[in-house]
């Protein structure tokens, strides 16, 4: 097909139904649109609306994609556990199906093209999604399944971002809303403060309320919030400290149960800390058996990387929230770490003596403590301490999985071959 030709169009039947024209071309997202539109009217004009167009689009298709989006948009403005939308959503007022009318593009069928005949497509459309969402239990999950970018549109997202440049106040926050999605399928997002210029110049209170609801559900647990509102600091850029950034990292789930979206630096998720990091390793034995020795090494590490004393000792000797360590953030709670420490420290002592015998090594690889009669928690142990195996033990541990490998000597007496499993 040549540079410069459509891919994709509409037309509008004289019965008022929108379908695709027949194409040759093959691009896969025109296939799919023109597939959508095979199974509903209402779910190819939704699917227009919910996925970036195709590079070589009709203008028909770019206009009744504002029409299918101009619905979304209004399902994005009702809560996400209504089930039942129908008698939720008001339709188009009579000066915007007008104006709409006045503003189609040249296209198959378009002499048809009325304000009563574009309510009843628009409609249509909010039948059908009413029926999906329905089928699918929420608003929420037919958003999911049927547009995921507009699931985020009429919702206000927290975000914390890093500032460089500022050594005191080293993170910046904003609260921002998602207006709706570009022609391109970006999601535009805009200031929070916005909204209330943009809601109050259109009389739009019960919009403004509905979208602010998630903040007030998580002012009622959260006195950060509370007191963010209380001030209008909500509605404005902010830098933070530390300690004020942790403060905020710390209560992301509940945020999230509020029905706020989080939009976080990507190493908070990761969850980056010190621990105090544990090798058993095998001193250089070929195979083991229950009485062999594990040799015990213990060191305060960050990942990989073993720290050093001091900066060991500056994190045992700081508070709780985030640290700056070798270029990165990281979460530190001086006291479970050094609870930590103090605990291996005592196995380091009588490793000292004895040794770690290998079923002592193996209960502490699977979490419990050597002689079981401590219960470890699963979740604090992982945090702040890991106990794992050295490269000789690892060897020998895989070998133990893989016996096949390994070189055995046949039992006296025994006259024939042994098959690889004995």
């Amino acid at each position: 097909m040549p540079d410069g030709s459509v891919l994709f169009e509409l037309r509008l039947t004289p019965h008022g139904v929108v379908t695709p024209l027949p194409f040759d071309g093959d691009d896969r997202a025109c296939a799919a649109l023109a597939s959508r539109f095979g199974h509903h009217e209402a779910a190819g004009l939704i699917a227009l609306a919910a996925t970036p167009l195709p590079p070589a689009v009709h203008a028909s298709v770019s206009f009744w994609r504002d029409v299918a989006a101009d619905l979304l948009h209004a399902l994005c403005q009702i809560p996400e556990s209504e089930t039942f939308v129908q008698s939720s959503i008001v339709a188009p007022d009579p000066s915007k199906l007008a104006q709409w009318t006045l503003d189609v593009p040249p296209m198959q069928g378009a002499e048809y093209l009325t304000p009563p005949l574009l309510n009843a497509v628009w409609q249509r459309m909010l039948a059908w999604a009413d029926a999906q969402i329905r089928t699918a239990g929420s608003l929420a999950a037919f958003l999911q399944a049927e547009a995921p970018q507009w699931s985020r549109v009429g919702r206000v997202t927290l975000h914390l971002a890093e500032n460089r440049n500022d050594s005191e106040f080293p993170f910046a926050f904003m609260a921002t809303y998602a207006a709706g999605l570009s022609r391109g399928g970006k999601l535009q997002r805009l200031p929070l403060g916005q909204a209330l210029k943009e809601y109050a110049g259109a009389q739009r209170k019960a919009d403004l309320i509905r979208l602010l609801s998630p903040l007030q559900a998580a002012a009622r647990r959260s006195a950060l919030i509370a007191d963010l509102i209380e001030t209008g600091d909500i509605f404005h850029p902010l830098v933070w400290s530390p300690q004020e950034a942790y403060a905020f990292l710390r209560e992301i789930p509940l945020y999230e149960e509020s029905g706020l979206l989080a939009q976080l630096p990507n190493w908070w998720r990761k969850r980056a800390r010190p621990r105090v990091s544990v090798t058993l390793d095998s001193k250089r034995q070929s195979s083991l058996g229950k009485d062999a020795v594990l040799s015990f090494d213990m060191r305060l590490a960050l990942g990989e990387q073993q720290l050093t004393p001091e900066e060991a000792r500056a994190l045992l000797e700081g508070g709780n929230g985030l640290v700056l360590l070798r270029g990165e953030w990281v979460e530190v709670d001086s006291d479970k770490l050094r609870e930590a420490l103090d605990h291996w420290k005592q196995v380091e002592a009588q490793a000292s003596t004895g040794g770690i015998s290998f079923t002592e090594g193996m209960r502490m690889l699977a979490g419990a403590s050597a002689d079981l009669r401590e219960a470890v928690p699963a979740d604090e142990s992982a945090s702040w301490a890991r106990v794992q195996a050295g490269e000789g033990l690892r060897e020998i541990l895989a070998s133990l999985r893989q016996p096949a490998g390994m070189p055995g000597t046949p039992p006296e007496g025994l006259h024939g071959t042994l098959r690889h499993y004995q």
